[in-house]
């Protein structure tokens, strides 16, 4: 059985970030998962023997509105989310390490959907709760986080090994939410339990900017 990289892994787990952030307005019809880096000697390659990371590049997302810096190579992806609401694209830009990854993604819901759900606060509190729940996770910290003039919530989750034979493939997601008008924004770190504060992890987390 095909072992998947942590982004591959942790795709599902975006999509159950994504689907459950609007509490009134969204379900979604779970979707597959994309095949990256899901053979079984390149993933455990990979986290016993990650690449070396190419220099973070700062990218400049115009559709996003955002700015981060990134290792290349630069990955998208879009997923269309069946909702109550109709589909909804949920926008990906991530780098696959393979034992780690990071992730900016971002989705429009109609207009008035975050309102209608209790607010920017209330929709980032459920979606950090629904996901990490819906995963058998558990939230380890969760506290308010400032972008700017933009109010966010930020969550350290550990996510138990989906092979409880195999405790050591724990992992970890840092995961940054901030909602502006009806746009939702996840920026997420997932890698090896341990790792989420390595300095790596906290100048990709810290270098992402609205720019609204």
């Amino acid at each position: 059985m095909p072992t998947p990289s942590f982004l591959g892994c942790f795709y599902a787990t975006a999509l159950l970030f994504f689907a459950v952030s609007v509490r009134a307005d969204t379900t979604t019809e779970p979707a597959p998962a994309p095949t990256v880096s899901d053979n079984a000697d390149t993933a455990v390659a990979a986290k016993s023997a990650p690449a070396v990371e190419a220099k973070p590049e700062t990218l400049v997302d115009d559709a996003g509105r955002f700015v981060v810096s990134l290792p290349n190579p630069v990955q998208r992806g879009s997923q269309q989310v069946d909702t109550k609401v109709g589909k909804i694209a949920m926008n990906m830009v991530y780098y696959d390490g393979g034992a780690i990854a990071y992730m900016i993604i971002y989705c429009d819901y109609p207009a008035g959907s975050v309102a209608s759900s209790g607010g920017p606060d209330k929709v980032c509190a459920n979606a950090s709760a629904g996901a990490v729940q819906n995963v058998n996770g558990t939230i380890r910290t969760s506290s308010s986080y400032q972008l700017g003039d933009v109010k966010g919530l930020e969550i350290v989750a550990d996510i138990p090994s989906k092979d409880p034979k195999v405790p050591a493939n724990a992992s970890v997601a840092r995961v940054r939410f901030f909602v502006v008008g009806d746009r939702l924004y996840q920026v997420m770190y997932i890698g090896p339990t341990g790792t989420e504060t390595a300095s790596k992890a906290v100048a990709f987390l810290d270098s992402f900017r609205l720019t609204h």
